[in-house]
């Protein structure tokens, strides 16, 4: 047992060490280190190291350093490194870094970072990315990332954001919007975007919403169709204005003949008449349709399907299902690689 009341320095501790302000250990800590403000150890050890601001570590240490604000470790973490604020390590960390804004790990990793606003591996990692913000893998990633932004150079696993973006991916990708150079996996998004992937613009005439045109992303033939339409509903002569998200698969079942089945969600938006139904309302669908590729970039497509609305977005409210039948096109595109 050593006390100090406010600095202390020794060469190393084994056991248990208290210091009121500031510590230094010249070598390695067996044992546990209670700093009230910071402490810096020139080696390595294991055990507890607990500093009221933070504390910085030269060499590998194995347990656990924890500060209010800040964690520092120059060499290799093995163990868990907490912060109110911020963890840094130089040599790569297994095992957890958790924190309050920033996690950074300059090395390699394996275990689980998790911060409210950023995670940041600049070498290969093996685990979990959780951050409110951002996570970013800058060499490759096997493991997940979950996070409003995600990118990484390398992924095999998964991403789970509102924009995903990496170099090339083998696994899933959900979020609003996918990004990936080369994809050998399955996104799920409203727009996915892949180097090996296509990107057409689609229309089409219905029994139900009159017409609607939008954007369809082809990855891997896993297909995202955002559209957007307008009808005169035939029971109310309402005018009501639709936003879509369909996704499905595709299935090629020659170089001009392809099979698309998918399902829906439509937010429609009637003309505020008060007279009539003018409540925002949902409806879903389910669809299957063939489509003839008639030139490289000029595809018609016929299909049918089912779709239930509801009279408005409450629980209970009256519903309806219709049959669906439709037909159009779709230009720009070309055949997906």
């Amino acid at each position: 047992l050593r006390l100090a009341v406010i600095q202390s320095y020794v060469h190393s501790v084994r056991g248990l060490d208290v210091t009121g302000i500031a510590s230094q250990l010249g070598g390695d800590l067996e044992g546990v280190q209670l700093t009230g403000v910071y402490s810096h150890i020139v080696g390595g050890g294991r055990g507890v190291v607990l500093a009221g601001f933070g504390s910085h570590i030269d060499r590998k240490f194995t347990g656990l350093q924890a500060g209010l604000i800040m964690n520092f470790n120059r060499e290799r973490l093995v163990g868990l490194q907490y912060s109110g604020l911020a963890n840094f390590t130089s040599g790569g960390v297994s095992g957890f870094q958790w924190a309050g804004t920033l996690n950074m790990n300059d090395g390699t990793g394996t275990g689980w970072q998790a911060s409210s606003l950023a995670n940041v591996s600049n070498d290969r990692f093996v685990g979990l990315q959780t951050a409110g913000f951002f996570n970013f893998g800058n060499v490759e990633l096997k493991g997940a990332q979950v996070g409003g932004l995600n990118w990484t150079r390398h992924l095999k696993g998964a991403q789970v954001g509102v924009a995903n973006n990496a170099g090339d991916a083998r696994g899933l990708q959900v979020g609003l919007l996918n990004f990936v150079e080369q994809h050998d996996g399955v996104p799920v998004g409203l727009f996915n975007y892949a180097g090996n992937g296509d990107v057409d613009w689609i229309s089409w005439g219905s029994n139900y919403m009159g017409v609607q045109s939008g954007v369809r992303t082809l990855v891997n033939n896993w297909s995202s169709i955002l559209s957007i339409g307008g009808v005169y509903t035939k029971e109310t002569d309402l005018q009501v204005l639709s936003f879509g998200w369909n996704y499905g698969y595709r299935v090629d079942m020659s170089e001009r003949f392809m099979l698309t089945v998918d399902a829906g969600y439509i937010h429609l938006v009637p003309d505020q008449d008060p007279t009539l139904n003018d409540r925002l309302r949902p409806a879903v669908q389910g669809r299957a349709f063939v489509e003839f590729r008639m030139l490289p970039a000029v595809a018609v497509h016929a299909g049918a399907g089912i779709t239930h609305e509801w009279a408005e977005y409450a629980s209970g409210a009256p519903t309806e299902t219709d049959p669906l039948f439709f037909g159009g096109i779709a230009l720009f595109g070309g055949e997906a690689r």
